[in-house]
């Protein structure tokens, strides 16, 4: 519809977001869930273990996905269990 102020409306090709505004979605899309991204460090041996105890699969060592994964599983296993240190 014209001057509905929709670019494709007006004839224009619609834009893709930048990789900086999609970042910026996320952030936002974790705050609103109350979400807290972290970093962490994990030494080889670390992923050693979470294959040895079966929670990543050797051909995942190198997947950020399957890494978080499988210390958010075992974190929250932890969590559940009371496990203390």
């Amino acid at each position: 519809m014209p001057g509905s102020g929709d670019p494709q409306s007006a004839g224009q090709p619609a834009r893709a977001a930048s990789a900086a505004a999609m970042r910026q979605r996320r952030r936002r899309w974790r705050q609103k869930l109350g979400l807290v991204r972290i970093s962490i460090a994990l030494d080889p041996e670390d992923v050693d273990n979470l294959v040895r105890l079966g929670r990543l699969r050797g051909a995942d060592r190198g997947d950020k996905e399957a890494l978080t994964t499988a210390v958010v599983g075992i974190a929250g296993q932890a969590i559940k269990r009371g496990v203390t240190l």
